[in-house]
């Protein structure tokens, strides 16, 4: 299976900032308190834990922030082959969360699918 490929914009990032997004299980929501939540049981057959972690975003000198990544999945969790694979019929949401603020959501949303070329 191929590994996931992700691409993103944001804006309100801080330059020289470390920030990464993670993916969430279909139980997650991209609103209120409980926004981006992982369900943290790997037994859950719901559970993406293991491939949550997509990647690292660029901040560009002028604060303009870009992602565009392969999900090869070295950190944190290196469970072994074939975690890299996450069919998008087990994700709902997406994160931002940023080392400034301890690694906090500063953003989640729903996840969005486009048609393969």
């Amino acid at each position: 299976m191929p590994p996931l490929t992700t691409a993103g914009t944001a804006t309100g990032l801080i330059p020289g900032d470390l920030c990464v997004s993670l993916i969430y299980d279909k139980r997650s929501v991209p609103g209120g308190p409980l926004a981006c939540e992982p369900a943290l049981d790997p037994a859950d057959p719901d559970s993406i834990l293991p491939t949550m972690f997509i990647g690292l975003w660029a901040i560009n000198p002028d604060g303009t922030p870009n992602l565009a990544v392969t999900n090869t999945n070295p950190f944190p969790f290196p469970v072994g082959p074939g975690v890299d694979y996450v069919p998008l019929s087990k994700f709902n949401t997406i994160s931002i969360r940023c080392a400034s603020v301890g690694f906090e959501r500063v953003a989640c949303g729903a996840e969005a699918t486009h048609p393969a070329n």
